[in-house]
């Protein structure tokens, strides 16, 4: 951690005992310090690079604001992305080119929201250039792409998911099955694109997995498939091949609260 840091420990979620978990010790943006240290990072970053532009990564780790009542502090990240599409704007303008604003967000827009994200305001304002449905830590075949572009219209939408099956602690790498799968599902509800997320390194072939990953999970013992990522960009690259889908039992939330089998499987 650099000096600002340990320069604003005020300015975290979370203040308690519960600063044991790692959520909990990230910066709370309503903290005017916060922001601005967040937007001279963007600002240097394309001042120093010919980028094509930046990416809001609100998946690590899913907290921007503490409890309780989170969702009432939506319009402050907005003003805050607002700010930041301002900054790429004014770079954009120097180089003579958009320079895009993409967001990646977990769970739902619903669950989003909860969390002071409030991704369809964004899209109304013409702060985002592109959308990542994506997931915290595990993956989930759960993304509801057509209803996520009637609500954020005019912006791509992309799917992806992160690096692991459910089962903390033992969690297995994705296969390059479920990948493929996740790609066909995405591709049919329309979605522009797949966004993947550290799968050259979590990716496993079930013809050679080691049998210590059988019996006890684990992530250092994933074997690198060089095709996959010759084989995610289109429907016509993954007709034929071996996909594998998944249905995952989640502890309750908001935006799933079954938490349990049986689970609905969309037509």
């Amino acid at each position: 951690m650099d000096q600002f840091y340990y320069d604003n420990l005020h300015h975290r979620v979370s203040l308690t005992s519960e600063m044991g978990h790692r959520d909990k010790a990230e910066f709370d943006y309503r903290a005017s310090a916060v922001q601005a240290y967040h937007l001279e990072w963007i600002r240097d970053t394309v001042a120093q690079y010919d980028v094509d532009g930046v990416e809001l990564d609100f998946t690590r780790n899913c907290v921007c604001f503490p409890d309780p009542n989170r969702e009432e502090c939506a319009p402050v990240m907005t003003e805050f992305v607002r700010k930041v599409r301002e900054a790429l704007d004014a770079a954009g303008t120097r180089r003579g080119k958009r320079l895009l604003l993409a967001a990646t967000t977990p769970y739902s827009l619903y669950r989003t929201r909860l969390e002071g994200v409030d991704l369809p305001a964004m899209a109304r304002l013409g702060l985002l250039d592109l959308l990542c449905l994506s997931t915290p830590f595990v993956v989930d075949f759960d993304r509801d792409v057509a209803d996520t572009r009637l609500k954020v219209p005019g912006v791509p939408i992309y799917v992806g998911c992160d690096r692991n099956l459910p089962g903390w602690p033992l969690t297995r790498p994705v296969p390059m099955q479920a990948y493929r799968a996740l790609a066909m599902n995405a591709y049919r509800q329309g979605a522009d694109g797949v966004y993947l997320y550290n799968v050259m390194h979590w990716t496993i072939r079930l013809d050679e997995m080691p049998d210590d990953l059988k019996r006890f999970g684990g992530n250092s013992m994933a074997v690198h498939d060089a095709n996959l990522m010759g084989e995610l960009g289109a429907l016509e690259t993954l007709e034929g091949k071996d996909k594998l889908y998944l249905m995952s039992r989640h502890a309750p939330m908001p935006d799933k609260p079954l938490g349990s089998l049986p689970v609905i499987v969309p037509a």
